[in-house]
């Protein structure tokens, strides 16, 4: 069973393709929220948290 939404998309293709670029436009971030570059951001935290760990097993010695 297909929603009205569905019907609708279909039968309007113009209001489909503004819908698609609104919802694919790099700055929605309420629907879609923007993920870090695991190549950049993730390796930082994991250097960051590696860091922190190093740090604490030394002051527990």
């Amino acid at each position: 069973m297909r929603s009205t939404a569905d019907c609708a998309a279909q039968s309007d293709p113009e209001a489909n393709r503004q819908f698609r670029r609104r919802w694919e436009h790099p700055t929605n971030t309420l629907v879609r929220p923007v993920m870090p570059r695991p190549d950049e951001d993730v390796d930082r935290l994991a250097v960051a948290v590696l860091a922190d760990w190093r740090a604490r097993k030394d002051r527990t010695r």
